[in-house]
């Protein structure tokens, strides 16, 4: 995939601090050993991109400790789980009719496929190559000229989203890895550039991406595979890599996860931990705070961690050697937490003060992946959320809307969960329409204006965040032509504890913050049990306030501190 110098990262690898990553890995290459083909669950919601996605971490990690080691045992456990893997019917997901036979799963295949061939190539018999030909030309190769020819291109080929990356850049991968021999490669170069491209212009020049911060990832760390095989096939540094906005968002993750990976953003996919191949990105970009920054989080992570405690469906084992290739790169003091900052393009802001840190989200709801929540927060400290962002995974019914005929005609994401905002609302309806709002910031705070994200009769939904001494205030303004309910909520996974009038505290996990209402008129403060829409998740504590009668507006102040 990418030239690399396996001598100095073995002896790279025993020493400290990164030994901490060599460790990692060879424990978890030792349980994979014994452990069983994965085996996913076909009810669940793409379940092919779940079984892909662990199986690619298992060969690449089991690739990865042959290189360091030269044990055979790895390379044979490797081919094990590929073998399986050429066992499946198919390598996308038939339940989706935007596959047409090459979907997010099929992409990380073919990633998988370069680091197996890169990392074993010298293992694999000649018979073991020509089935890995067959797969690649049958299952990959084959089936994405299908679905990029003229006339017949999927709607994820020309798109900004994580499809285009991750199915273009990881094809792209695998073909520049292949050139010199596979005969498909160049008609496969060639299509994989051109979406790319599509990608690459309409990346946001501050480097965020409305999709959420789990979704910059996963696309990020695939485009991060393909430019640097480019430059490994070519010779040639890829100018994408000096660009603005892959330099600056490199710190966007970073900026909505300040504690221990605990998210104040916002988006479907609500959590990052920094995979490792990002540190090949802080390096090319100059990033020398975000690689300390990556190392710090990565380590504190992994420490004391067995096999056993890394969950394949849920956490990111951060087992690629590619934590090696660049780690030694870091000379500046580790990333520091922004007081305020604001992504414009996005329209999301983070705020800091003493410990505490708030998300803020205005900007639009009219994007992939999105929740219909403009004017919500999301607050965290020393690494716990105390109001938290409710994630919706698995997916679950009522979650895809089907409005046609609206752009190019696809279905769109939407949230029907109340209990995943922690925002304005009237007649205990959050915003029913997706709407893009007006917004604004300045050096403090930040403020969004959303009624247009509302019902006609709904003049005003303005909240502003101000940072203060100790914390931050909320001032809400809502406004409606008719006597109506207003009202604010709050959502915890800790609980809520009345200290007086007006006053509560929010805690969760040993941490804690103090609010303090006050309005214009009387209010109604009150914590209830809250369901989520996921049946078998547990309940949340909710806080509810709203006015003691129906009016027409209401103002309120929400002072939080530590």
């Amino acid at each position: 995939m990418m030239a690399v110098d396996w001598p100095a990262i073995r002896a790279r690898s025993t020493a400290a601090p990164w030994s901490v990553y060599r460790d990692a890995t060879l424990r978890f290459a030792d349980h994979l050993l014994t452990a069983p083909a994965p085996r996913i669950d076909t009810a669940r919601h793409n379940w092919v991109l779940e079984q892909a996605r662990v199986t690619g971490k298992y060969i690449i990690t089991l690739a990865g400790a042959y290189r360091l080691t030269r044990d055979a045992r790895y390379a044979e456990r490797a081919w094990f789980f590929f073998a399986d893997a050429l066992e499946w019917p198919h390598w996308f997901w038939l339940g989706d009719p935007r596959t047409q036979g090459f979907a997010l799963s099929t992409g990380e295949l073919a990633i998988t496929c370069a680091f197996m061939e890169d990392w074993m190539g010298d293992f694999l018999s000649p018979e073991r190559r020509a089935a890995v030909d067959r797969a690649i030309g049958e299952r990959i190769f084959a089936p994405y000229l299908e679905v990029t020819a003229p006339g017949r291109e999927v709607v994820w080929y020309r798109d900004t989203i994580n499809w285009n990356a991750v199915c273009n850049g990881g094809v792209l991968v695998l073909a520049l890895q292949r050139a010199a021999h596979d005969p498909l490669s160049a008609a496969v170069i060639a299509h994989a550039e051109e979406g790319l491209r599509y990608y690459l212009a309409g990346l946001s020049p501050d480097g965020s991406l409305p999709e959420s911060i789990g979704y910059w990832q996963y696309g990020m760390v695939h485009l991060a595979y393909a430019l640097l095989a480019s430059e490994r096939y070519t010779g040639k540094p890829h100018p994408t890599l000096a660009t603005t906005s892959l330099n600056s968002g490199l710190s966007f993750p970073f900026d909505f996860t300040p504690e221990g990976g605990t998210a104040v953003g916002f988006g479907d996919c609500n959590i990052f931990f920094p995979q490792g191949f990002l540190f090949a990105m802080a390096a090319r970009a100059g990033r020398d705070d975000i690689t300390a920054e990556m190392h710090r989080r990565m380590t504190r992570y992994l420490r004391d961690r067995t096999p056993a405690q890394f969950n394949p469906f849920e956490d990111y084992h951060p087992t690629e050697i590619f934590c090696l290739v660049f780690s030694g790169q870091a000379t500046a003091d580790a990333w520091n937490r922004p007081a305020c900052k604001v992504y414009p393009d996005v329209g999301w802001g983070v705020f800091a003060s003493g410990p505490l840190t708030l998300g803020f989200r205005a900007g639009s709801t009219a994007v992939s992946h999105s929740m219909r929540d403009l004017c919500a927060v999301n607050l965290a400290r020393g690494g716990v959320g105390l109001f938290e962002y409710v994630e919706n995974l698995p997916y679950t019914r009522g979650w895809f809307n089907y409005e046609r005929p609206r752009g190019n005609g696809r279905e769109l994401f939407f949230e029907d969960n109340s209990t995943s905002k922690n925002t304005l609302l009237t007649n205990g309806v959050g915003q029913i329409e997706r709407a893009v709002s007006q917004w604004g910031a300045d050096a403090t705070s930040m403020w969004c204006e959303a009624g247009a994200a509302y019902a006609w009769f709904v003049r005003r939904v303005y909240r502003r965040v101000e940072q203060a001494p100790g914390g931050f205030i909320l001032h809400d303004d809502v406004e409606t032509d008719a006597e109506c309910w207003h009202e604010a909520r709050f959502f915890t996974r800790g609980e809520f504890v009345e200290l007086g009038e007006g006053r509560f505290r929010v805690s969760h996990a040993g941490q804690s913050a103090e609010l303090l209402v006050r309005a214009a008129v009387p209010m109604h403060c009150v914590v209830v049990e809250a369901a989520q829409s996921i049946p078998v998740k547990p309940t949340l504590r909710m806080l509810r306030i709203a006015n003691r009668l129906p009016a027409c507006r209401s103002q309120w102040q929400i002072h939080i501190t530590a």
